[in-house]
């Protein structure tokens, strides 16, 4: 097969992955919504970035080492687990010792009893890491999409009924540790690698070298994505971190699962690329462009019926999280297209350079939101969008200069999305005022109407204005089914 309808193949099942995961997520979010109070989602978010945090430097880059290499022996995948299981024990033991601080670090009571819950999953993904990264260099995503549905339904079943036993917060902890376990049993199903003692230490060295670089640059990225959440989390307090939560699970989190599940395919795809610019220049196009088609009608559809979709879906307790959602809903859409880029950066053999933009990225951030807090949440929000702006044009501007792309080139590939996006958004507010102003329809009966008509404008307005994408998308379908 080859390698083009491979990674075609590979997105397809990952979006169908995730499309399935954010369902179910959705549906979770929003019972666990009506079961649980907003300081509860408050403090699984600030537990949360403690486990992801620790989990960038747990991993140590590793995967993407050895995702990287042309060639794998034995004894560079043995000595990568046994580095993975050592450092997944010690940093078990890390967040023990330290739940006790970072919860009188935020002031938030609990924090350290949910972080002992979630320290469990430092260990289960160190053992993940190794049979998960040799399905994901042979772009086996099909076997990996259907466990991490799997491992979401259980996580589902497992916190919707601890929340109903009034379990609160440690719903939502528990159900992440067994979800965990869920996709390592199945990951160790099918995995052709077997333990065995070699450790190999000149092996270590070339693979940490790439690693260590990738591991700063996820651990920068990371404070740069959530640092939005750690200074609610400390200044504002939990109740207002829930609320924001909120806003984000609902806005942002579908379209960047979406996006990280593209990218889990794009970049082993583009390693395989890394010494034909004229190749991954115009795969890079082409990602950016089906991104675009897919995440933009839904961000900007989100945009123009959010005060009715959070009341209707989460209930009017959540109203606060409405202004937030929109103002990230249009921070996400710059976003969306800058995420392929750092796959450019490492396979290209510079994770360097995502570890440098990444760093700059987190401090400006940091400054705006430090700044606009004082505003609350949606403040902090408008330093988010602000921040994404600034990124995007410095990211690509360095992307184009690595793979010899223009930015007009660039643009020029968005703007039958955007467009697109932009008239139907348009257009399904204008229906909203109208039906509002004439009807008096509210509610449920609103969301149905405006949903099915911003969707027919879309495809509407991409066969007006390019409808030669029907024809691409068809043959894209033939590649996947065929």
């Amino acid at each position: 097969m080859s390698l083009r309808k491979r990674t075609t193949k590979g997105i397809a099942f990952k979006k169908i992955s995730i499309l399935s995961q954010a369902i179910v997520e959705f549906a979770v979010t929003a019972t666990l919504a009506k079961l649980l109070v907003p300081a509860d989602f408050g403090l699984i978010s600030i537990a949360s970035l403690f486990t992801i945090f620790i989990s960038r430097i747990n991993e140590l880059g590793l995967g993407h080492a050895l995702i990287q290499k042309k060639e794998l022996t034995y004894e560079e995948i043995s000595t990568s687990f046994w580095l993975n299981i050592g450092s997944g024990v010690a940093f078990f033991l890390l967040m023990l010792l330290l739940a006790g601080q970072a919860e009188a670090f935020f002031g938030m009571e609990g924090l350290a009893g949910v972080l002992m819950v979630l320290s469990i999953n430092m260990i289960i993904s160190a053992l993940s890491v190794i049979p998960r990264t040799l399905l994901e260099k042979e772009l086996e995503f099909k076997k990996i999409s259907k466990y991490e549905i799997a491992s979401v339904v259980i996580f589902s079943v497992v916190s919707i009924t601890l929340a109903l036993l009034k379990f609160g917060v440690y719903s939502i902890a528990f159900g992440r540790v067994v979800q965990k376990f869920c996709m390592l049993t199945l990951l160790r199903r099918q995995s052709n690698f077997t333990p065995s003692f070699t450790f190999n230490f000149s092996k270590f060295r070339g693979l940490f070298n790439f690693g260590v670089y990738v591991m700063l640059q996820e651990i920068a990225g990371f404070l740069f994505n959530n640092v939005d959440y750690l200074v609610i989390g400390k200044l504002v307090g939990a109740t207002m971190l829930g609320y924001y939560t909120i806003a984000f699970q609902i806005a942002i989190l579908p379209s960047q699962r979406l996006n990280n599940a593209i990218l889990a395919v794009v970049y082993p795809t583009f390693c395989k690329l890394q010494d034909d610019n004229e190749r991954l220049q115009s795969g890079f196009l082409k990602i950016v462009k089906y991104i675009s088609l897919i995440i933009y009608p839904v961000l900007m559809g989100f945009f123009a019926v959010a005060d009715i979709f959070i009341i209707v879906i989460l209930g009017e307790k959540w109203v606060l999280s409405i202004l937030p959602a929109q103002i990230l809903a249009i921070s996400c859409v710059i976003r969306a297209i800058g995420a392929p880029i750092a796959s450019v950066y490492k396979s290209k053999g510079r994770p360097d350079i995502s570890l440098k933009f990444n760093t700059g990225n987190f401090l400006v951030t940091l400054a705006l939101i430090l700044g606009f807090v004082r505003f609350g949440i949606v403040g902090v929000a408008i330093a988010m969008l602000i921040s994404s702006a600034i990124a995007h044009i410095i990211a690509q501007h360095i992307c184009n200069g690595m793979i010899g792309l223009k930015f007009g080139e660039h643009f020029a590939n968005l703007k039958l999305s955007f467009f697109a996006s932009t008239a139907m958004s348009a257009s399904v507010i204008a229906l909203k005022h109208l039906l509002r102003a004439n009807t008096g329809i509210e509610g449920a009966w609103l969301l149905a109407i405006l949903v099915p008509c911003g969707v027919v404008v879309y495809l509407l307005m991409l066969y007006i204005i390019d409808r030669d994408i029907f024809r691409e998308a068809k043959e894209i379908y033939k590649e996947v089914t065929g």
